[in-house]
């Protein structure tokens, strides 16, 4: 478990390349939890992957400038996949 956590943190920090650039958007509490303050005309946008033996999900979130949220999710089903991958 803790090598996979690495593993994932060493490659996040290598796809952003020089993190000393990027705003901190994210904070992280005391009790481990997560927080992101949305500040006002800061449009961002994001995304998670996350993927198991039957499912996997792409799920693409932001906000605008004037403050709404948008969020756009894609499932796929690995276990029904076609042959050439037609997924």
């Amino acid at each position: 478990m803790k090598r996979t956590i690495i593993s994932a943190l060493l490659a996040l920090m290598l796809m952003t390349g020089n993190a000393a650039n990027t705003p901190d958007r994210w904070n992280i509490g005391k009790d481990g939890s997560i927080s992101w303050v949305i500040k006002e005309n800061d449009a961002h946008s994001d995304h998670l992957e996350m993927s198991g033996q039957k499912i996997s999900v792409v799920l693409r979130y932001g906000v605008s400038d004037k403050g709404a949220l948008s969020l756009n999710r894609s499932l796929v089903f690995p276990m029904l996949r076609m042959k050439p991958n037609k997924t």
